[in-house]
């Protein structure tokens, strides 16, 4: 599997997970899977091995020509740089469960973040 798909993957199912905890009414399911998502966060994170990621455009990706049409969207651009942030805590801040400045629980705050801005602008209706 060509990387770049694994690693929008990952993201895709880690940002899909949180969609799921944050929908539960059960607040026992709600912590395992947060933890399920932080998993599919940091398996993107080893794919990107010792490279960080930075936002330089945002939009529309065809997948079966492997192109990104770009577009400028606010909202997708602050998504797409708190999970730019958030693995960049997961590369600096290592697996542990450090609450510090970097991190697992630092990088769970900004893939929130993200997962706010998409729902936020879905309900908005853009």
């Amino acid at each position: 599997m060509n990387l770049e798909f694994q690693y929008l993957g990952d993201v895709y199912r880690g940002l899909a997970t949180l969609h799921v905890a944050a929908k539960s009414s059960d607040p026992a399911t709600r912590g395992p899977l947060r933890q399920e998502a932080l998993g599919y966060f940091k398996s993107a994170a080893r794919t990107l091995g010792s490279s960080v990621i930075a936002v330089d455009q945002v939009g529309l990706f065809d997948r079966e020509n492997t192109v990104l049409h770009p577009q400028r969207v606010p909202w997708l651009s602050a998504a797409a740089g708190e999970v730019a942030a958030g693995m960049y805590d997961l590369h600096v801040g290592g697996g542990g469960g450090s609450s510090g400045p970097r991190g697992p629980v630092a990088a769970m705050r900004h893939f929130d973040e993200a997962y706010k801005s998409f729902t936020t602008a879905t309900l908005a209706g853009r």
